[in-house]
C-alpha cells in the first residue's frame, strides 16, 4: 500500500477525463461501453457458429471419405477385370459387388467425420480429448431406466411409422416400390458387407456420434445451460438421420441420453 501511494499520481482518483491531458496532453479516446447482454449474447453466436462448423465438417468429411472408398474401389474392380462381366444396366450386379466397400466406407466416414471435428472443436474450448469419457459413476437402476426407455421409444416410433406413417406417405406420393429398394437389406448382402455393416452400425457408429453430440456438442454448450445444451444437441442429433423413419426417434433418444451424460 505504501509503494502504491508512493509511486501514484497527484491527479490519482480524479476522472479520466481532467487528469489525461495533463499527463498526456492530450484528451483519452472514449471507447462506447458494450452492455453485458449484448456481450454474451455475441459470445453465444459465436459459440454456436463453432457448433455449426462442427456438423459441417462432419458432414463434408463423411461424405468425402464415402466417395474416395468408392470411387477407388470401383477402380479395383475393373484393374482386377470385374468390371468386363458386370452388366451396366443391371443395379443388383453393381450394389452387390459394391456392399462390402460401401459399409466399410461407413465405417470409416463415422470415424473421421464425427471424431476429428469432435476432437478440434473440443480443443478449441480448452478440453483434451478423453474428457468427454469422464463423468459420474451411474447407479445400474438409472442406467437400465434410460436404457429401456429408449430401447422403448425406439420401438415404439419403428412401429407407429412403418406400419402406419410410411404407408400413408407412400399412398400420399404415388410410390410403387421399386426391385432396388430392397437391395440395402441384410439378406443381399455379402458376407464381409454384412461384418462391416454390423461393426458401423452396431459399435463405431454409436461410439462416435456420442463422442460427438454428448461429448463435444453437450459439454460446450452447457454453459449456457444444462437445458438449452440437452434439447440443442437433441435436435442436432435428430436432424443429422436426415429420414423420417429416424428423426424423430433419435430426437426422443437424444434428450434421454443428454439427461445422463
Amino acid at each position: 500500500a505504501q509503494m502504491v501511494e508512493q509511486y501514484s499520481p497527484p491527479m490519482y482518483g480524479q476522472p479520466v477525463q481532467q487528469y489525461a491531458p495533463q499527463m498526456y496532453g492530450q484528451p483519452v479516446q472514449q471507447y462506447p461501453v458494450i452492455p453485458k447482454k449484448v456481450l454474451d449474447r455475441k459470445t453465444f453466436r459465436k459459440h454456436c457458429s463453432r457448433v455449426g462448423l462442427m456438423l459441417m465438417a462432419d458432414f463434408g468429411l463423411m461424405f468425402a471419405v464415402e466417395l474416395v472408398v468408392v470411387i477407388v474401389a470401383a477402380v479395383v474392380l475393373v484393374l482386377v477385370g470385374m468390371g468386363g462381366s458386370i452388366d451396366t444396366n443391371d443395379t443388383s450386379q453393381l450394389v452387390a459387388l459394391l456392399m462390402s466397400p460401401i459399409m466399410f466406407a461407413g465405417g470409416l466416414s463415422a470415424i473421421v467425420g464425427n471424431m476429428l471435428p469432435s476432437s478440434l472443436h473440443l480443443r478449441k474450448w480448452k478440453y483434451k480429448f478423453f474428457d468427454p469419457f469422464k463423468g459420474d459413476k451411474l447407479s445400474p437402476i438409472f442406467t437400465l431406466s434410460a436404457l429401456f426407455t429408449a430401447l422403448g421409444l425406439n420401438s415404439a416410433w419403428c412401429y407407429v411409422y412403418y406400419y402406419y406413417l410410411k404407408p400413408w406417405f407412400g399412398d400420399f406420393m404415388g410410390y410403387v416400390p421399386e426391385s432396388t429398394d430392397t437391395l440395402y437389406t441384410p439378406y443381399n448382402m455379402p458376407l464381409v458387407g454384412m461384418i462391416c455393416y454390423l461393426v458401423w452400425v452396431c459399435i463405431i457408429a454409436p461410439v462416435t456420434e456420442e463422442y460427438m453430440f454428448r461429448g463435444a456438442m453437450l459439454r460446450t454448450l452447457s454453459k449456457y445451460g444444462s437445458g438449452f445444451a440437452v434439447v440443442a444437441s437433441a435436435v442436432a442429433f435428430g436432424l443429422m438421420h436426415g429420414n423420417m423413419g429416424q428423426t424423430p426417434m433419435a430426437f426422443l433418444i437424444g434428450l434421454i441420453m443428454g439427461y445422463v451424460a
